[in-house]
C-alpha cells in the first residue's frame, strides 16, 4: 500500500468514527456542556472573547493554546468552537500518527489497526471529544505525535549536543535521519536527539516552546530526550519550560493548587490496584503482549532510549497526577502501540489468538455502547470490563470514580483476561518448540 493510498484510508476511518460519534453520542450536560476541568476552560476562553484579564483555577489556568483559538475563532459559540477546535486537533492527531507507526511497524494493515484503535478507544480524544468537548488532550496528542516525529532519528551514535560551552558538531552518521523515512532506517535506528543545525531539530525545540502554551504535559518528550542524552540535549526542554513560563505570564491561578502537594498527595492515597486497572482502561488485553514478550519488548526500549524514557515518564504521571490515570498514562499511546506493532510483526500469533485479542480489545474500548450523561438515573449493571450500557453511572467507567464493586469486577475480569491470554501464548510457543525438528 502506498503512502497516499494508506493516509486516505487513515481518513475516512476517521471520518466514520467521527460522524458516527457526533451523530450517535450525546454531549455531556452537567455545567451546561461544560464539565467539570471544562469550566475553567470555558472560563478562559469566554475572557479571550471579551477582552477580559485571564484567570482561572490551576493547573487549568496555564493551558491556554486550545481555550485562546476558542476564544478567538468561536467567540459567540464558545462551546462548539471547543468542539470544531478539539476536531481539528483529532484529525491532525490521526494523520501524524499514521506518520508516526511508519518507522516502526512495516505492514501498512498493521499500522490501519492500530490507528483504529486509537480512534476507537472511549476515553481517547476522538470519541472523548464527541461528549465532553472542552478539554485540552487532542492538541496535547497533536504536540506529543509532532515532537516525536520532529526528532532527527538514525542508526548511528548520538551526536554531540550543544552545551554551553561548546557549539554542535554533526554526528559520522548525521546524514542518516534525511534519508528514507519510513524504510529500514525507521524501524530499526534510535533517535539520538539531534544536530541543531538541522531543520528537524528546530522544528523540534519550536514545537516544544508552542506545545508549552498548551499543554505543561508536552516538555516530557524533551525531559526525556535531556534524560537519554545525560543531559546534553537541554534545549527542547528549555523551549518548553519557557512557552509554559510565558503562560504563567499571560494568565492568573485563582486557587491555591499545588504541583507538587498534589503528586504528593497522590503518591501516597492510590491505591495499587486502582492503578493497575486504569492501565488496563488504557490499553485493553493487549496491555499482555509487551509482558509476555518482555524480551523483545526490552530490547525494542533499549534501543529507543527516548521513548523508554516517555513511557516510564508517563507511567510515573499516570499514578501521581491525578485521578484519571487511564487517561494520564494513555498519553503514552505513542510508545505503547508503537511498541505493540513491533511485537506482533516479530512474533507470528495464530490468528485465532489475534480474533480473540481484537474482540476484547473492542469490548474494552466500549465500541459497543455510548458515554452516558452525568448525572444519570441510570443505574450501573457489573461490568463487562466495562459496564454494557449506554446509560450507566459516568464515574463507573473510570478506575479512580468507580464503584468499589464495579471496580473490584472489572480489574478481576481483566486479570483473568490477561492471564487466560498468557496461558494461551505460553502454550502456543510450547507447541511450536516441540514442532522443530531436532538436529
Amino acid at each position: 500500500m502506498t503512502k497516499k493510498s494508506e493516509l486516505f484510508f487513515a481518513l475516512v476511518l476517521f471520518a466514520l468514527v467521527a460522524g458516527l460519534s457526533l451523530v450517535f453520542q450525546k454531549p455531556l450536560t452537567y455545567h451546561d456542556g461544560q464539565g467539570w476541568d471544562g469550566v475553567a476552560y470555558y472560563q478562559l476562553a469566554q475572557q479571550v472573547a471579551q477582552h477580559e484579564p485571564l484567570r482561572a483555577i490551576g493547573p487549568f489556568a496555564f493551558r491556554l493554546g486550545t481555550p485562546v483559538l476558542v476564544g478567538v475563532l468561536f467567540p459567540g459559540k464558545l462551546l462548539l468552537g471547543f468542539k470544531l477546535v478539539n476536531l481539528i486537533g483529532c484529525l491532525l492527531s490521526t494523520v501524524l500518527l499514521t506518520f508516526w507507526l511508519r518507522r516502526f511497524v512495516a505492514s501498512s494493515w498493521l499500522r490501519l489497526a492500530l490507528v483504529v484503535g486509537s480512534l476507537t478507544q472511549w476515553h481517547a480524544p476522538l470519541r472523548f471529544t464527541a461528549h465532553y468537548a472542552a478539554y485540552t488532550d487532542p492538541w496535547l496528542f497533536v504536540f506529543l505525535l509532532g515532537g516525536l516525529l520532529a526528532l532527527p532519528w538514525g542508526t548511528g551514535t548520538p551526536p554531540a549536543y550543544p552545551t554551553s560551552g561548546a557549539p554542535a558538531t554533526p554526528s559520522p552518521s548525521g546524514s542518516a535521519f534525511r534519508g528514507r523515512r519510513g524504510g529500514a532506517e525507521g524501524r530499526g535506528g534510535g533517535v539520538y536527539g539531534g544536530v541543531y543545525g538541522g531543520v528537524q531539530s528546530w522544528w523540534f525545540v519550536g514545537l516544544c516552546f508552542v506545545g508549552g502554551l498548551f499543554r505543561e504535559s508536552v516538555v516530557v518528550v524533551p525531559l526525556a530526550l535531556l534524560l537519554a542524552s545525560r543531559g546534553r540535549a537541554w534545549l527542547p526542554l528549555l523551549a518548553g519550560g519557557l512557552g509554559i513560563v510565558a503562560t504563567h505570564l499571560l494568565a492568573h491561578q485563582s486557587d491555591s493548587y499545588s504541583f507538587a502537594r498534589t503528586v504528593g498527595q497522590w503518591a501516597y492515597n492510590k491505591p495499587l490496584p486502582v492503578y493497575l486497572h486504569g492501565l488496563f482502561i488504557a490499553f485493553g488485553p493487549a496491555l499482555v503482549l509487551p509482558i509476555f514478550f518482555w524480551r523483545t519488548a526490552g530490547a525494542w526500549l533499549k534501543g529507543q532510549p527516548v521513548l523508554a524514557w516517555t513511557l516510564g515518564i508517563f507511567l510515573v504521571l499516570g499514578w501521581v497526577g491525578g485521578s484519571d490515570t487511564e487517561r494520564i498514562v494513555y498519553w503514552a499511546m505513542p510508545v505503547v502501540y508503537a511498541l505493540i506493532g513491533v511485537i506482533l510483526e516479530k512474533h507470528a500469533l495464530p490468528r485465532g489468538f489475534l480474533i480473540a485479542l481484537v474482540a476484547l480489545q473492542l469490548l474494552s474500548h466500549r465500541i459497543f455502547w455510548l458515554l452516558p450523561d452525568f448525572p444519570s438515573t441510570g443505574s450501573s449493571p457489573l461490568p463487562l470490563f466495562t459496564p454494557p450500557t449506554s446509560t450507566c453511572q459516568y464515574p463507573d467507567l473510570w478506575s479512580y470514580q468507580a464503584e468499589r464493586r464495579i471496580q473490584l469486577v472489572a480489574l478481576v475480569e481483566y486479570l483473568l483476561v490477561a492471564l487466560g491470554l498468557w496461558l494461551w501464548l505460553a502454550w502456543e510457543q510450547r507447541r511450536n518448540a516441540s514442532r522443530k525438528p531436532t538436529s
